[in-house]
């Protein structure tokens, strides 16, 4: 399918306005057409010059293969980097994928013939400071204007505020399995132990606002609003509180005085629908007082089809969900909040997204991980952040600072760590 290439350039250099406040790095005016379908297909490694090769890995960029023109020269010269972000930003890979074989909802485990390597860095900030270099005279400041300061969200998803059968069930046979396939299972027979045998309080919204206010930062928390009428398996799949909750509604009213953001957790099923997703967005509303403009579907349950459609209509202005459960990194190889792609009306939504690079799953339950390496892992995602001065969200559950999950520990280094990025803006 074949697009002007100015609007391709266009739609780039928006996302990557932070970088450039005065005018992008590139010409976007240019003529001639661009055949997208040709992204997403195979990717290669390109050898940066000398004098830009901290802005690599080894030394190397990885990019869509088709942003490079054929002919002589180093690759480097040969690429088309906005091309290549450009590929990144809408995900090409992943809709090739979801075309064939149906969405992934967000396992990156799913994928075919998508690298892993897409999402290990974060790309296009490292190709934006590249663009940068590349066009830069003297003073790139004077030509482009300052560069951007890291900007790490932090958020909190509410699954759950009591232990329910559910929860007990799910986790247990999470840890079962987890005994089968790690090399530590006495540890994973001891969290199966706690997860079966212990119910503790799972309470923990007032801790974590206090923990996060402490270090300066503005967490944003995500509520369900369950529905009256549900089916068995969303029993299972959803979390059990309503949003009546005295508890709930006493937070509410500590999260208005200090100036909190709360944003809707859809269900399990409700992923592509705009009325439900309205539905819930009016009923948050009707205990909040104000309309959430902020939106995580659970279980990162997400289609590139149709979710970003649905949130839009249902009026939502900022989607938080472009991640993946089972791995940390950055999903359209990004740190950055952006316009997404609608590949049905070529152009760009009115929504946003911010790319979540790291939830507390990736480090406590799909790898099994000592405190030491978990603390490697969240260094490894912020050092990114902070390297390519980029943007990006961060997920913790309250409830697992409990005594059967016990993941306080890295909660505490995760928002260390966040505090001394945003700190240094």
């Amino acid at each position: 399918m074949k697009i002007p290439k100015e609007k391709i350039l266009s739609y780039v250099a928006l996302a990557g306005q932070r970088y450039w406040p005065k005018k992008p790095p590139f010409d976007v005016c240019v003529s001639g057409q661009f055949d997208i379908a040709r992204l997403g297909l195979e990717w290669c490694w390109i050898k940066l010059p000398p004098e830009h090769s901290s802005l690599g890995v080894e030394g190397q960029l990885f990019v869509d293969r088709a942003a490079i023109s054929p002919g002589d020269g180093p690759e480097w010269q040969r690429c088309d980097w906005p091309i290549a972000c450009f590929s990144y930003l809408c995900c090409q890979g992943e809709r090739h994928h979801e075309q064939k074989h149906g969405p992934v909802h967000s396992y990156a485990g799913r994928l075919k013939n998508v690298p892993q390597a897409c999402f290990d860095y974060a790309w296009v900030n490292r190709i934006f400071l590249l663009l940068r270099l590349l066009a830069a005279n003297d003073n790139s400041i004077e030509q482009f204007g300052p560069l951007p300061n890291a900007e790490i969200q932090l958020t909190y998803d509410v699954d759950a505020l009591d232990k329910t059968w559910a929860i007990r069930f799910k986790q247990a046979i999470f840890e079962a399995v987890n005994c089968i396939r790690d090399q530590n299972r006495m540890g994973s027979l001891r969290r199966l132990w706690r997860m079966a045998s212990l119910t503790p309080n799972y309470f923990y919204l007032q801790e974590s606002l206090d923990k996060a206010i402490e270090s300066n930062l503005a967490p944003i928390y995500f509520l369900h609003a369950r529905k009256p009428i549900r089916p068995l398996f969303l029993h299972l799949m959803d979390p059990a509180y309503h949003l009546s909750d005295l508890r709930l509604l006493s937070f509410f009213r500590e999260g208005e005085r200090t100036n909190t953001i709360f944003g809707l957790h859809p269900s399990f099923a409700d992923w592509n629908d705009p009325q439900v997703l309205l539905e819930g967005r009016e009923t948050l509303k009707g205990v909040l007082g104000t309309s959430p403009t902020h939106v995580r579907q659970h279980w990162l349950r997400f289609s590139f089809g149709a979710t970003w459609h649905a949130q839009q209509k249902a009026g939502f202005e900022m989607d938080m969900t472009l991640g993946f459960n089972d791995r940390s990194g950055f999903r359209a190889g990004a740190a950055l909040m952006f316009h997404p792609w609608s590949t049905d009306w070529m152009a760009p939504f009115k929504l946003k997204t911010l790319p979540l690079v790291f939830m507390d799953s990736h480090v406590y339950s799909y790898r099994a991980l000592n405190a030491c390496a978990r603390r490697k892992a969240i260094d490894f995602i912020v050092d990114e952040v902070k390297k390519v001065r980029g943007q990006a969200s961060v997920l913790w559950h309250p409830h697992t600072f409990a005594e059967d999950y016990d993941w306080s520990e890295g909660h505490s280094h995760l928002i260390k760590r966040i505090a001394e990025t945003n700190l240094n803006r």
